[in-house]
């Protein structure tokens, strides 16, 4: 249950673990360590969700729905939406999926792995900048007020 910059630190290691061994793109024997490193961003995706734009209201595996972290939640369909498909249909693409007959097989070149990682961070960047400025604001409940008689 690693949180997203836990999981970010993770990526980019076995990133520099994948270059240091030489990735090349048109060898099959890299396809093994390229579905774990998608997978890994796959769950990366998935955990922003949950964790930053959703401000954990609703968690895997767990029966309660924390109503009073939605006062956090920061969800902006209309950019959010975009960038996490295109995330995680790249991501599908290179992960654990079984692939349809039709698709090319080939592996992404280490440029686009880069790309595609860097996509990922500036995501989580920019919802976590955007939970924050939430955070610092007006709250809802600001308690009870007296009443001077």
């Amino acid at each position: 249950m690693k949180n997203v910059s836990e999981r970010l630190t993770e990526i980019d290691v076995d990133n520099r673990i994948l270059n240091e061994s030489g990735y090349d793109h048109t060898d099959e024997q890299f396809r093994t360590p390229i579905v774990g490193l998608y997978t890994q961003m796959r769950d990366t995706w998935e955990r922003i969700v949950e964790e930053i734009l959703l401000n954990r209201v609703v968690q895997r595996f767990r029966p309660e729905i924390m109503t009073q972290r939605l006062e956090e939640a920061c969800i902006d369909p209309g950019n959010d939406y975009p960038p996490i498909f295109e995330g995680m249909k790249r991501c599908s693409h290179y992960s654990g999926h079984d692939l349809a007959e039709d698709l090319p097989t080939e592996l992404p070149k280490a440029d686009e792995i880069v790309q595609d990682i860097e996509a990922l961070k500036e995501f989580a960047k920019i919802a976590t900048e955007r939970r924050s400025k939430l955070r610092k604001g007006r709250k809802y409940e600001e308690g009870v007020k007296a009443i001077l008689l």
